[in-house]
C-alpha cells in the first residue's frame, strides 16, 4: 500500500483523546493491517533488529503520533519506536494508570457547562465521566461529584 493510500485511511481514524481509546485502537490497527504494518505495534526493537525494521517502526510511530490529540501525543513524544508508544498507550488506558486517574480527576474538577449545553446534556457528560471513573476503580465520593458538577453549572 502506498504512503498516499495509508495517509488517506489514517485520515479516517479519529484523533486519540482521553476518552476514545477503544475506537481509536481498533481503527488504527485496521489501517496498519491493510498496509501490513501492524506487526510493528508489538515488535520489540533490540540491538539485533534490522535497520529496515527500525525505520518502519519509526514510520508507524509517526502515524500513531499524527493520530493523537496534542494532550495524548505529548505523552508519547519521547518514544522511539511504535511498540514503545503502543505499549505505553495500552497501559495508560487500562484505567489502572495513575496518570489516567489523574486525568479523570482533572476532568471532573474542570467540568464546565458549555454555553450551548442544556442541563440534561451537561449532566449526561458528567455521568459519562463518572462512569469512566468507576470503571477505572476510582473512589469518588458523592459529595465530591455533586460539588464539582454544581460548580461547573452556568449562572
Amino acid at each position: 500500500m502506498s504512503t498516499v493510500n495509508l495517509a488517506n485511511y489514517l485520515s479516517k481514524v479519529p484523533d486519540l483523546s482521553l476518552d476514545n481509546y477503544d475506537a481509536w485502537q481498533n481503527k488504527i490497527k485496521l489501517v496498519l493491517q491493510l498496509a501490513q504494518l501492524d506487526t510493528y505495534l508489538t515488535l520489540p526493537v533490540v540491538a539485533s533488529t534490522s535497520d529496515a525494521d527500525k525505520s518502519m517502526s519509526k514510520c508507524v510511530l509517526a502515524f500513531i503520533k499524527l493520530s493523537c490529540t496534542d494532550l495524548v501525543g505529548n505523552r508519547i513524544l519521547k518514544t522511539e519506536y511504535a511498540s514503545e508508544a503502543w505499549s505505553y498507550l495500552a497501559n495508560f488506558y487500562k484505567g489502572n494508570s495513575l496518570l489516567f486517574h489523574d486525568d479523570l480527576t482533572v476532568q471532573l474538577r474542570q467540568l464546565q457547562q458549555l454555553p450551548i449545553e442544556d442541563y440534561a446534556t451537561y449532566f449526561d457528560r458528567a455521568e459519562v465521566l463518572f462512569q469512566k471513573m468507576l470503571r477505572a476503580d476510582m473512589v469518588v465520593s458523592e459529595h465530591e461529584l455533586v460539588r464539582n458538577i454544581m460548580a461547573g453549572l452556568r449562572p
